[in-house]
């Protein structure tokens, strides 16, 4: 089995309202055992495939693939259909890549840059987690998880665009971070001193969406860089 592209992991700083907080539990354990299931389409252009997820829809999926490996899968794009091929392709999480889709019939990993939130390992493991844990304390356990993993993904593509050596990522992650940490204490004084559980519950949502969004972000930038 090929795996297709490799990023450093070493946290240059942590972005993470936990410090340096490294996730306790395994991203799987929310996943379908093979992987978040999609069926091959076609290739789009060299760094996009397209994949139909499990309402049917076609999604744009951005990818990495090493130059000698991608005649590989452009030929398996053109003539999958008349070989019998399977079309099935499996979305799975690595916390050293991140998310990657494997090609089944190739036995083929490729680098996923940009998923569908309908393919996003982490959104689908937080979904089915909070369907599984629908307790106040068990849907906490939940968010927590999820902030740990898109704190991890933060991280990993930060680095992965250059980390300390992109003087202006490094200026602007830093800027962020204060941003961040400014809206979080302002989160914190609107949500945690008001009385109830759910109030609690609230706050780690919103949280999870200020870091979400810059995920969504950096995720963008690295998917127009390939």
């Amino acid at each position: 089995m090929t795996l297709l592209r490799a990023v450093a992991t070493a946290t240059l700083f942590s972005t993470s309202v936990y410090a340096n907080t490294t996730p306790t539990v395994a991203l799987d354990s929310y996943l379908p055992s093979e992987g978040i299931p999609t069926q091959f389409v076609r290739i789009s252009d060299p760094n996009a495939i397209v994949l139909k997820n499990v309402n049917s829809e076609e999604i744009y999926v951005t990818y990495s693939i090493a130059p000698e490996l991608f005649e590989q899968l452009y030929e398996y794009g053109e003539s999958f259909e008349h070989n019998q091929l399977s079309d099935h392709v499996f979305v799975r999480y690595s916390k050293q890549f991140g998310p990657y889709a494997h090609f089944e019939a190739l036995d083929l990993n490729v680098s996923v840059i940009d998923p569908h939130l309908s393919v996003d390992p982490i959104e689908v493991a937080s979904k089915n987690c909070l369907s599984l844990n629908p307790s106040t304390l068990g849907k906490q356990d939940c968010l927590n998880l999820e902030l740990e993993y898109v704190d991890l993904e933060l991280n990993r593509i930060y680095q992965d665009l250059g980390g300390s050596d992109n003087v202006q990522l490094s200026d602007m992650q830093k800027k962020w971070i204060a941003y961040k940490d400014a809206k979080i204490a302002y989160l914190q004084s609107q949500y945690l001193q008001r009385e109830g559980t759910m109030w609690g519950l609230v706050y780690a949502d919103n949280v999870n969406a200020v870091y979400k969004q810059q995920l969504r972000f950096l995720r963008s930038i690295s998917s127009n860089q390939q």
